[in-house]
């Protein structure tokens, strides 16, 4: 069975993936390991989780994909550096990489403690409209 680790710090992240853990439990694919910031909990009281902060250090992102060894990550938004630390190592693991934005604003935000180059990220985004999806690619100017 896969591992997919879920990494979510805020409410709207934390809406938009727990709608997503029901479907993942479904198709009996994945063991899931939830990490949710204290203002998502509301989303995943009735799931098995562990709370994590919304800025962590590299090194304990570290820890948590070693102690994992997940084959995908999906994150959603945070309002620290946490979901981007996941990604980071991610990236340098060649870890696949689903990052699922929700209605927000200033989507480049979300890559603001990216330690690649955005122009060859690996994640794969899904936007919830067409007015993010042009912000997204207005980031790596395509």
């Amino acid at each position: 069975m896969k591992k997919a680790l879920l990494v979510f710090d805020d409410p709207g992240g934390g809406l938009v993936v727990s709608s997503l853990i029901e479907e993942l439990k479904k198709t009996g694919l994945f063991e899931m390991e939830i990490y949710s910031g204290k203002l998502s909990e509301q989303f995943v009281k009735n799931y098995s989780y562990k709370k994590i902060e919304s800025q962590i250090t590299e090194s304990k992102a570290e820890e948590i994909i070693s102690e994992i060894a997940p084959d995908i990550l999906i994150t959603a938004t945070g309002s620290g550096n946490a979901e981007q630390e996941f990604r980071n190592i991610a990236f340098r693991k060649n870890i696949k990489s689903i990052v699922i934005l929700d209605f927000w604003k200033d989507y480049k935000r979300r890559w603001k403690y990216a330690t690649y180059e955005i122009g060859k990220m690996k994640d794969k985004i899904c936007v919830m409209d067409n007015a993010v999806k042009e912000e997204m690619l207005s980031l790596i100017h395509i």
